[in-house]
């Protein structure tokens, strides 16, 4: 099964940039221009993650993004923005962003997002699979899953 990562952003040459970096790692790349097109895409693909720009004509990010968690809140999504847009960079938080990257961005910061979001996509398979053998008791896997969603989280040599 290939691993896909949605990009939505209006500026073509930022999806191109992005998919530049991205693929590189192996990933298909699923591209939408504005947050309706990524919400249709999203339902329909149910991608590994999705990086997407805040400010987007037909509809913005933070609606998308609305949508999408009200849809399916496992995905992590990373949004995408200008400097200067601190209020919207907490509200894309508080509705479910894992992450945000300010534009314009180095290659490094983007692998680097991409890499975290995978450990911790490993971390809850991990989780997951540990309570489907009855090796985690409900109590602690409900603790780390907080950790994780409140990204108070460091991973150093395998151990939490």
């Amino acid at each position: 099964m290939n691993k896909t990562i949605l990009i939505v952003d209006d500026a073509v040459f930022m999806r191109m940039k992005l998919k530049k970096i991205i693929e590189a790692s192996g990933y298909q790349i699923i591209e939408a221009k504005d947050g309706l097109q990524a919400f249709e895409l999203f339902k329909e693909h149910k991608p590994n993650l999705v990086i997407m720009d805040i400010s987007m004509p037909e509809m913005d990010g933070l609606t998308s993004l609305r949508y999408m968690m009200e849809h399916d809140n496992s995905i992590p999504v990373i949004m995408c923005s200008a400097i200067g847009q601190e209020s919207k960079i907490l509200e894309a938080g508080r509705l479910g962003a894992k992450d945000f990257i300010v534009k314009p961005f180095k290659d490094k910061e983007i692998e680097e997002l991409q890499k975290n979001q995978e450990e911790l996509f490993k971390l809850r398979n991990l989780i997951f699979t540990m309570q489907q053998e009855d090796r985690l008791e409900d109590e602690t896997s409900i603790n780390i899953e907080s950790l994780i969603q409140g990204k108070n989280i460091v991973i150093i040599g395998g151990h939490i």
